[in-house]
């Protein structure tokens, strides 16, 4: 697919592209940012060598802020993992992600999409709300904190995008 164009921000233009595997040290950078517990390099090299497993970067000022990672199989979505750097939130980046993601999967055939959140996400879930995902389950203790405690993932889906 061609370059999306982005809303403008502090960072100038912004500009989504899908990226290949060769673009997993940039997002295990990023999501190292973003998350108390990363992936790592070769995860993301690993899943991007998979079938269906797409990941979209944006860049701002051909600076990396934000992914998007997602598996597409059938008529079904997973939204792997989105994050947006720290440094450049509250500016819409996350929301607009998603709704490219959610573009993405109907232009893909998709009718359902799910995904997991920590309990102890407020903004995320706060957007998953906004776009009408729905808790279908709950995955106790499956998140490790940086406090030495586990968290509850919250299990989420979107039902009939297309």
């Amino acid at each position: 697919m061609a370059d999306r164009p982005a809303p403008q921000s502090q960072q100038g233009t912004l500009k989504l592209a899908e990226v290949s595997i060769n673009f997993a040290p940039v997002l295990a950078e990023l999501q190292a940012a973003c998350f108390e517990t990363a992936w790592g390099q070769d995860a993301f090299a690993r899943l991007l060598a998979l079938p269906g497993h797409r990941a979209w970067l944006v860049m701002g000022d051909d600076q990396p802020l934000g992914y998007a990672l997602f598996q597409l199989v059938a008529d079904e979505g997973e939204l792997l993992s989105i994050a947006v750097q720290p440094q450049v939130r509250g500016q819409g980046l996350g929301a607009w992600l998603l709704q490219e993601t959610l573009e993405i999967c109907k232009a893909c055939g998709i009718r359902r999409i799910i995904l997991d959140v920590s309990v102890d996400n407020l903004p995320a879930r706060a957007l998953y709300d906004r776009f009408a995902f729905n808790q279908v389950g709950i995955r106790k203790n499956y998140y490790n904190t940086s406090y030495g405690a586990k968290a509850d993932a919250l299990v989420l889906a979107r039902e009939e995008i297309a």
